[in-house]
């Protein structure tokens, strides 16, 4: 354990709070662990943040790639650009509906410092 703590959120179905016999609907939660491990989705304590949520969606803008990406993986599961690394900026998209009427918001964060290490350039081979 250390100040560091695992975070993640994601959408779960739950019933809102205070309403009698009101439908189930997707709700955003945040889930922290003082704990950082292999599984982000384990372990730690999570915790309602929004109800009737319609979408949630992150998007993730890094060096070695060209355009805005639908997952960011650092481990083995990622590809030669964000393996090791983490992004520069992250775009948050976030809708809720109530009483059929929605509203969206979308955010772009950036993350000054990533504290990735610097990418050795390839230099092309030259033939004699």
């Amino acid at each position: 354990e250390s100040e560091q703590s695992e975070v993640g959120y994601y959408l779960e179905k739950c019933t809102p709070f205070g309403v009698k016999d009101a439908k189930a609907g997707d709700c955003l939660y945040r889930r922290s662990s003082p704990v950082i491990d292999e599984d982000v989705s384990k372990g730690g304590i999570s915790v309602v943040l929004l109800e009737n949520v319609s979408k949630f969606a992150l998007r993730y803008y890094g060096e070695g790639k060209q355009d805005w990406v639908g997952q960011w993986k650092t481990d083995k599961g990622g590809d030669e650009a964000t393996v090791g690394a983490f992004p520069e900026a992250v775009e948050v998209t976030l809708a809720i509906k109530e009483n059929e009427k929605e509203a969206s918001i979308s955010a772009v964060i950036p993350i000054h410092f990533p504290n990735n290490k610097a990418k050795e350039k390839k230099e092309a081979k030259q033939n004699p």
